[in-house]
């Protein structure tokens, strides 16, 4: 394929320092709370219902941004809030209730530049202007830049400076959509079509057990989103090491997206679901019984099954099963319920992490089970079959 350099250059860009943020946020947040003082209870819940958070502004940009016309500058609203949340987090002391508002604030600024990126990439791809997994792999190359960086930088200045280093990102994000992408339409012409599950014919049972089982996979990573780095730091691994086990798994994350279309090209969205599923049973039990930084960079390698090969069913499912005007609508709703998922796992496993501890992680095992097992029933048709019957 033959890309369009502006299209891929903004795409990339964006995504970089997109992900450059949420890789300081997402690995270290929870040792900032800790620093702050907070427990394990409230760490969960703290943490769980930022993602709650997430969800819902998932779910509500799917409602409210319906055209491409609108893509940038929700991405320029949201990265501004991004900012004034990580400004105010300079200010602020161990007060639960400050925290959870912080938290709220700062998930629901990230939440809808999930689905709104890979909107637009999964668009142009779609019209032949680049390619999603070597565009969407720049995204991967700033989260694990953020994770061996933000390590090293916390292992000098302590955790304590995370709000610093969120700020820089933050405003390096809020730049970065300064600029106009001019392969995004602007007409003036809105969808304004909200999307009704009920009412459209092109949504199947087997598209809703697609949901399903994307929330399952994803979801079972809300243990170790929000308490690998605690429990690690606890079993006497540095932060630095700790930064540098999730750029490990990242890294195996830019492998799966580099050499997507080559190796994975020719495989179904089912096929790679349950590709990911055994990942995740796999991965989870490695991690339980992982206590060695060698053994646990190991079991992380297989992040590129579990979550890449996960949303790559994802997005080639979007692409081959729903009409371009709901492409994005329907990633918000992906993104909004794994996210609900995940918030539920991360709130119980708070309230248990004091007594189990690292066997939290064969829960998260036996969703991947689950998840084998509900592909098993999936029977999904290309859009053009749909087209034909109705």
């Amino acid at each position: 394929m033959a890309q369009n350099n502006s299209a891929f250059i903004w795409c990339s860009n964006y995504v970089f320092q997109f992900f450059f943020c949420f890789g300081i946020f997402l690995p270290f947040y929870q040792l900032w709370l800790s620093h702050l003082g907070m427990g394990s209870e409230a760490i969960g819940t703290i943490l769980a219902v930022g993602l709650v958070s997430r969800c819902f502004a998932s779910l509500g940009s799917a409602m409210l941004v319906k055209h491409e016309s609108q893509y940038q500058n929700a991405l320029r609203g949201i990265s501004l809030l991004g900012l004034i949340t990580a400004v105010s987090m300079l200010f602020t002391g161990p007060s639960f209730l400050v925290l959870l508002l912080i938290t709220v604030l700062f998930n629901a600024a990230i939440a809808p530049g999930f689905g709104i990126s890979d909107a637009i990439i999964a668009t142009l791809d779609k019209r032949n202007l680049l390619s999603y997994g070597p565009t969407r792999m720049w995204g991967s190359l700033g989260f694990v830049g953020a994770t061996f960086i933000g390590g090293y930088c916390f292992d000098i200045w302590s955790i304590a400076a995370l709000p610093i280093i969120l700020m820089v990102s933050c405003s390096l994000l809020l730049m970065s959509v300064a600029i106009e992408c001019p392969e995004i339409k602007h007409d003036k012409v809105l969808d304004k079509k909200a999307l009704n599950i009920k009412q459209e014919p092109w949504v199947t049972n087997d598209l809703i057990m697609l949901l399903v089982i994307l929330s399952l996979l994803q979801g079972s990573h809300g243990f170790f989103y929000g308490f690998s780095s605690v429990y690690w730091q606890e079993i006497g691994i540095p932060e630095a090491t700790i930064g540098s086990l999730w750029g490990i798994s990242i890294v195996s994350e830019i492998l799966v997206f580099i050499f997507a279309k080559r190796a994975l090209g020719n495989f179904t969205p089912k096929l790679l679901l349950q590709l990911a599923a055994v990942g995740v049973i796999l991965r989870w039990s490695g991690l339980a019984l992982a206590e060695q930084a060698g053994w646990i960079a190991l079991s992380q390698l297989l992040h590129g099954v579990t979550f890449a090969m996960t949303h790559l069913a994802a997005i080639r499912a979007i692409q081959l099963y729903l009409p371009e005007s709901q492409m994005a609508k329907f990633q918000g709703l992906y993104n909004g319920l794994y996210m609900g998922v995940t918030a539920l796992v991360t709130f119980v496993t708070g309230f248990y992490y004091d007594t189990l501890k690292a066997d939290l992680f064969f829960t998260m095992a036996l969703m991947g089970g689950l998840g084998v097992v509900l592909t098993l029933t999936l029977n999904l048709k290309p859009r053009e079959s749909l087209s034909a019957q109705v």
